[in-house]
């Protein structure tokens, strides 16, 4: 049995466009995780840590007491 030919290239047309969607999805997707993995790491890493507190203008209290 053979198809016709304008159904085999619709098919194949079909599954084309089938396939570049769930590339696009995949893109997105990996996209998704590669932009939250960098904000967790830069949520965790040194450069938003903090090392040192100075309080100013704080003249009955002790530093240690308003920290």
């Amino acid at each position: 049995m053979t198809i016709d030919p304008r159904l085999a290239e619709r098919r194949k047309d079909v599954a084309e466009d089938k396939a570049k969607k769930n590339i696009g999805r995949l893109l997105k997707f990996l996209a998704l995780i590669l932009v939250t993995g960098s904000l967790v790491w830069l949520a965790f890493s040194p450069w938003l840590s903090i090392n040192q507190v100075d309080t100013t203008g704080i003249a009955i209290s002790s530093g240690h007491a308003v920290l």
